[in-house]
């Protein structure tokens, strides 16, 4: 199967652009503090050009929905979280094993990389088929992932890095250190003394005492001793070390990009999730729009400032929200009121709204019906520059 993305239902329409620029009007609606709050902590991730990529077709914003819908349920958000975090434990691993030298350390690692990502995978089919999916977006992918799992090459790896870990676990050795000299030789059945060693001293113990044990940084590097440790070793199983280098050889190019794709599409709706849950969990509503181009008519309860609220969240104040309707041939706010009324804020509501809707995000409210606008545009106060020599009207005439 080919893999259809969860972001847009057409698998053949272009991922956006890695260096998709930052829509002209953000900073005057807040929605760079916005999104700067929702990829706080999946940076790894590079999520900015999806959240700079509004949509224009309602088919494709209720395409999202429904993803987001059946990412209400916690325990299949709690499985695909885990199902990232092996993966980004694979891709620590991998990285690793490209920058290592010592051979069998660096094919070792590989595979480790390997059986992270064969447990992820198998992970994330169980998670999928636990949950009752309702979105086409979901459903696509777990026949995806089925028809992957099910493939020679998947097989084949799930069946290899099996055989390797078994091989290597059975590895046995021993390591005589006299002075500067280090022997290594085949493990011969030598007892282990140490719980003669324990027993023994066991009757002097007296309490908690001081701990003089010596700490070892656990690192993953390796030294020149340990690599000449490790190439012996080797000559004592050649076919088991053998299996190792086969192994790196022969699945260099394990990682599908279906499920590469995956892994990052699906922390769109992740983030996103994870960041609404703080105000949802202070008592504001989120809601999934209706959107059309049909009819220009609209009616929104309880919505507010998504960034503000923030803040005032923050600072412990209260979140005040409004409500507002365009019916028949209206087209148009006028608002008054006195300074720090909040007229501003209404604005980048109103604008914050229609944005994220075009998303295919949640909204903040309770209710909400929306145009799906092709374009936003907005004009806000803003500090004036002296490095272009304009009066405020004529920068604010420049701007417009």
């Amino acid at each position: 199967m080919t893999y259809q993305s969860v972001l847009f239902p057409d698998p053949k329409r272009p991922a956006p652009a890695e260096e998709t620029p930052m829509p002209e009007h953000f900073r005057d609606l807040n929605l760079d503090q916005i999104v700067t709050a929702v990829v706080a902590k999946r940076r790894e991730y590079h999520l900015e050009p999806f959240l700079y990529t509004p949509l224009t077709d309602c088919d494709t914003v209720r395409y999202r929905q429904d993803i987001f819908r059946d990412l209400e349920s916690e325990p299949l958000l709690e499985r695909i979280e885990a199902f990232a975090e092996a993966m980004r434990v694979m891709r620590r691993y991998a990285n690793l094993s490209d920058s290592l030298r010592f051979r069998y350390h660096r094919e070792g690692w590989f595979m480790e990389a390997a059986a992270q990502y064969c447990e992820a995978v198998e992970g994330l089919v169980l998670a999928l088929d636990a949950a009752d999916l309702a979105s086409s977006g979901l459903q696509t992918f777990r026949a995806y992932l089925h028809a992957y799992t099910a493939s020679a090459d998947f097989v084949a790896l799930r069946a290899d890095v099996r055989q390797v870990q078994a091989e290597l676990a059975t590895v046995r050795y021993c390591v005589i250190i006299d002075g500067l000299t280090v022997t290594v030789r085949p493990y011969a059945g030598e007892a282990d003394y140490r719980a003669e060693v324990e027993g023994t001293f066991e009757r002097f113990k007296q309490g908690a005492v001081k701990d003089y044990r010596a700490n070892f940084l656990n690192v993953a590097g390796m030294s020149h001793v340990e690599a000449e440790i490790l190439a012996r070793v080797a000559t004592f199983y050649p076919a088991i070390f053998q299996s190792l280098l086969d192994f790196y050889a022969r699945h260099r190019d394990y990682l599908d990009d279906g499920v590469a794709r995956f892994d990052r599409e699906i922390q769109f709706y992740m983030a996103y999730r994870r960041h609404i849950a703080t105000f949802q969990a202070s008592g504001l509503s989120f809601c999934y729009p209706e959107v059309t181009t049909e009819t220009k008519e609209e009616a929104v309860h309880d919505a507010f400032d998504l960034a503000l609220a923030r803040k005032c969240l923050a600072a412990g104040a209260m979140v005040v929200t409004n409500d507002y309707g365009l019916g028949g041939p209206e087209r148009a706010f006028v608002v008054s009121g006195p300074n720090q009324g909040g007229k501003t804020t209404f604005a980048r509501m109103v604008g914050q709204l229609h944005y994220l809707a075009g998303l295919g995000c949640p909204v903040p409210g309770s209710a909400a019906q929306l145009f799906l606008p092709d374009r936003i545009f907005a004009h806000f106060e803003r500090e004036e520059h002296i490095q272009n020599l304009r009066g405020k009207l004529q920068d604010d005439l420049v701007r417009i």
